[in-house]
C-alpha cells in the first residue's frame, strides 16, 4: 500500500507508516458475498421529500386569497368601467327637456344610474383593498370592513327609494350574508394569517378586535363547517330570491319611454265633432279596458289607479226628427233662454234615471271659463262595493258635455281634475267674463 501522507510503499494494513510514522486507519475487510471492486452499483431508491408545513406553503400569494385579489384588482373595475360607458351613453341619447321631466319618468333612469356609480365605488374600494393585500398591509380588513358597511348602506337606501322596501330588504340580506362569509374567511383562514406575517390585522379591524389567530394544526371544527353551510344556503336564497322578484318587476313594469310618455308630458286631447278641447296633466294615464263607444277617452288618476276620470260629449239633437231639423241651427242654439233652475232639473232627473238613486246633490260651479253642474251620488254595485261619483256637466250648442270621477275622492286628485276641466275650451262659445 502507499502512504498517503509520504507516498511511500508500505506493508499492507499498517496502521503507522514507518517512515513518516503519520497514523493511519486499516481499510475495512471486504465482506462476504459483497459486489467486488468495479462491479455495477444498483442506484438507492430516492426518499419523498418532506410535506411543506403551512409557515411553507403560505407565504406567496395563492388560493382563494389570490382568487379575490384578482377578482377586486382586475375583473370588477374593468365591468364597471364598461357600465359606465354604457350608462353615458344612454344618458346622452335620453336627453330630454328638463320642463316635460317628471319623478315618476326619471326615475328609471336615476336608479341606473346611482345603482352603477355605487357599483363603481365598489369597485374602486375593493381594488384598495386587493391592493393592500398584495403588499402585507394589516390595515386591509378594516378598510375593507369599513367600506362594505357604508356602500351596503347607501345601496339600501337607493333601493329602497327607487324599488321600494321588498328589494331593498333582499337587498340589505345579500350584503349582510355576504359580508360575513367573507370576514369569518379573513378572520379563520390560516392562509391570511401565514401570509400577512401576522394577525396584526385582526387587532386593527372594526369589529375583530379579540378575535384569536387560527393556529395552522386547527381543522375546521363541525360548528364552523355548520356555519358556513347556513350562509351558502342564505346566500343562494337572497340571490334566487332577488333574481325572481327582478324578473317579476321588470316583465310588470312598463319600459321607460312609455312611462315617460304616459306620465311625464303635458297632451292635449280634442274632441272634433264636438269642438272641445283640453290638456290632460302630467300623470293621467290612459286607460283603454274603459273605453267605449260612448266613453272616448278614460284616464287613471296620477295619485290612485283606482281613481278614474272619464270623458264623454253626447249630441242632444241626434234623435231630433229630419223635419225639425230643417229649423234648428245649431250655432244659433242660445243654452242662456233656458233658466238654470230648468237645466239643473233636467241634469238632476237625467242622472237620477241613469244611476237609479234618488239622493241627489247638485250645485253650480265655475271652473276655468266655463260654468257646470256638479252632480255628486253614490253607487253600489251588486257585490255591494259601494262607489262615489261626481258629474261635471256643461250645456253648449245642443251638446251635454260631461266629466264622470269616480272613488277615492281624495283632495289631490279632485284638484288634479279639476285643473284639466280648467283648461277646456269650446269652439263657437265665448268664456265667461274673467273673474274680479
Amino acid at each position: 500500500m502507499i502512504c498517503p501522507n509520504c507516498n511511500k510503499i508500505i506493508a499492507e494494513g499498517s496502521e503507522t507508516c514507518p517512515f513518516c510514522k503519520a497514523q493511519l486507519t486499516a481499510a475495512p475487510a471486504p465482506v462476504q458475498g459483497a459486489a467486488a471492486p468495479g462491479a455495477a452499483q444498483m442506484p438507492y431508491a430516492p426518499y419523498p421529500p418532506p410535506p411543506l408545513t403551512p409557515e411553507q406553503k403560505y407565504q406567496t400569494l395563492g388560493g382563494l386569497l389570490q382568487f379575490l385579489v384578482v377578482v377586486w384588482k382586475f375583473v370588477l373595475p374593468i365591468l364597471s368601467g364598461l357600465l359606465l360607458l354604457y350608462a353615458l351613453v344612454v344618458s346622452f341619447s335620453g336627453i330630454l327637456n328638463p320642463e316635460s321631466i317628471s319623478w315618476e319618468g326619471i326615475k328609471p333612469l336615476l336608479s341606473t344610474d346611482i345603482t352603477i356609480l355605487l357599483l363603481a365605488a365598489n369597485a374602486v374600494l375593493y381594488c384598495i383593498t386587493a391592493i393592500k393585500i398584495e403588499r402585507r398591509k394589516a390595515s386591509f380588513l378594516a378598510f375593507w370592513q369599513l367600506s362594505v358597511i357604508v356602500l351596503s348602506a347607501l345601496e339600501t337606501g337607493a333601493t329602497l327609494m327607487f324599488s321600494g322596501g321588498l328589494f331593498a330588504a333582499l337587498e340589505l340580506g345579500t350584503n349582510v350574508v355576504l359580508f360575513f362569509i367573507w370576514n369569518l374567511y379573513f378572520t379563520k383562514s390560516v392562509r391570511v394569517r401565514i401570509y400577512m406575517g401576522s394577525d396584526a390585522y385582526l387587532r386593527t379591524s372594526i369589529l375583530n378586535k379579540k378575535t384569536p389567530a387560527p393556529a395552522p394544526e386547527r381543522p375546521k371544527s363541525e360548528k364552523t363547517k355548520v356555519i358556513l353551510l347556513v350562509a351558502a344556503l342564505l346566500l343562494v336564497y337572497f340571490v334566487l330570491a332577488g333574481c325572481s322578484v327582478n324578473f317579476t318587476f321588470k316583465e310588470n313594469a312598463p319600459s321607460l319611454k312609455d312611462a315617460i310618455e304616459a306620465r311625464g308630458q303635458e297632451t292635449t286631447y280634442t274632441d272634433e265633432t264636438a269642438g272641445v278641447s283640453f290638456t290632460i296633466p302630467k300623470g293621467f294615464e290612459e286607460n283603454k279596458d274603459l273605453e267605449t263607444e260612448e266613453i272616448p277617452l278614460a284616464l287613471e288618476c296620477p295619485h290612485s289607479n283606482f281613481e278614474v276620470v272619464e270623458y264623454a260629449s253626447f249630441d242632444l239633437l241626434k234623435d231630433v226628427s229630419e223635419e225639425e231639423k230643417q229649423h234648428i241651427n245649431r250655432k244659433e242654439i242660445n243654452n242662456a233662454a233656458f233658466t238654470r233652475q230648468e237645466i239643473q232639473e233636467q241634469v238632476v232627473e237625467d242622472f237620477a234615471a241613469a244611476s237609479g238613486v234618488s239622493d241627489l246633490k247638485t250645485t253650480v260651479e265655475r271652473i276655468g271659463d266655463y260654468e257646470y253642474y256638479v252632480v255628486s251620488l253614490k253607487q253600489t254595485d251588486q257585490a255591494g262595493n259601494s262607489a262615489e261619483c261626481i258629474n261635471y256637466v256643461h250645456y253648449y250648442n245642443g251638446y251635454q258635455l260631461l266629466f264622470h270621477y269616480e272613488t277615492g275622492f281624495t283632495q289631490v286628485s279632485l284638484d288634479s281634475v279639476k285643473e284639466m276641466i280648467s283648461t277646456v275650451t269650446i269652439e263657437g262659445e265665448a268664456p265667461l267674463p274673467a273673474q274680479e
